[in-house]
């Protein structure tokens, strides 16, 4: 198909929704569907697509029910005014945006001749969306980030404008051998009760507070010891009023420079804090005692359940 159009007639209350079943088999097509236009909404059904896809927009945003299902490369899916949601595949995603919340489950099955398996996904809200793909995630950008589950290869961008909450983020290793596997990861708000895994080395960290969480490199999934002896670059929690770094786990063999901002120190017996296979440049918090900044010489350091020390 070159060209779909459901325009609907409004004031007759005709919103323009599609849901069908669509088949497009001919696999030796550039593109099994070029564009699609629905002025209301796709409100369910399966698109199979045996080649390429190229621009799907949704005016009213895209239902739970809806599948697409493509043998390879998914140019655009834009929902204008209302949520993502449904089951998509394909090889590779260029891009995925709404200006309301993202929800869908989306499987990249491979990457594009960059090594993309998802160029760009930038949405108004992410809440209770699973995305899996072998090879690099590009961008991600999003007001807030509520139950978000990413299973990538790497991470290139990750820009939170709100809070990332109740979420998992692994990434399985760097795209190549002289790339991160996080290049940088910036939250205006705060990070809580989420875990963040990488095999390889990420780069920079920065949140407003780190709560209940978990950012480990090259660490095994406990947190207490280690698959890689990958390091980060550097973590940021912004000072401010209140408390910006309780109860989680830093883990990496090297990290260059933290600074924690204030650190609330008591967990209820439960150990937390920051722990190294090799050495850190400078790691600098404040807590009960005062103002801190140490190196590697100065530990192990220790203040009631926060630790900071090599293992």
């Amino acid at each position: 198909i070159g060209s779909l159009l459901v325009t609907g007639d409004p004031a007759n209350g005709l919103p323009g929704n599609m849901s069908v079943n669509m088949t497009l088999s001919d696999a030796d097509a550039r593109h099994s569907l070029r564009n699609a236009n629905i002025r209301g909404g796709i409100t369910g059904g399966t698109w199979t697509a045996a080649s390429d896809v190229g621009t799907i927009l949704a005016g009213n945003g895209t239902s739970d029910t809806w599948t697409l299902d493509a043998e390879g490369s998914v140019r655009m899916v834009r929902a204008q005014t209302l949520d993502l949601g449904g089951t998509l595949s394909a090889n590779d995603f260029r891009m995925l945006l709404t200006r309301a919340d993202l929800s869908a489950e989306i499987t990249a099955e491979g990457v594009d001749e960059r090594g993309l398996s998802i160029n760009a996904i930038n949405a108004g809200t992410i809440s209770d969306a699973v995305i899996t793909a072998p090879g690099l995630v590009n961008n991600v950008i999003s007001r807030g980030i509520a139950d978000f589950s990413l299973t990538a290869g790497a991470a290139r961008v990750m820009n939170f404008l709100g809070d990332l909450e109740e979420s998992t983020i692994e990434l399985t290793g760097p795209a190549e051998d002289n790339q991160r596997a996080l290049n940088r990861l910036n939250v205006r708000g705060a990070i809580r009760s989420s875990d963040l895994r990488a095999d390889g080395d990420i780069g920079a960290v920065t949140a407003g507070e780190m709560r209940s969480s978990s950012l480990l490199a090259g660490s095994e999934s406990d947190g207490d010891g280690f698959d890689s002896l990958a390091s980060i670059q550097s973590v940021l929690f912004r000072d401010g009023t209140g408390v910006n770094y309780r109860d989680s786990r830093i883990t990496a063999n090297t990290i260059g420079n933290a600074n924690l901002g204030f650190v609330d120190t008591s967990n209820g017996g439960t150990e937390f804090g920051v722990f190294l296979g090799d050495s850190v440049r400078r790691i600098n918090f404040t807590d009960g005692s005062g103002r801190q900044s140490l190196t590697t010489d100065d530990l192990p350091y220790e203040n009631e359940d926060f630790v900071i020390q090599i293992i």
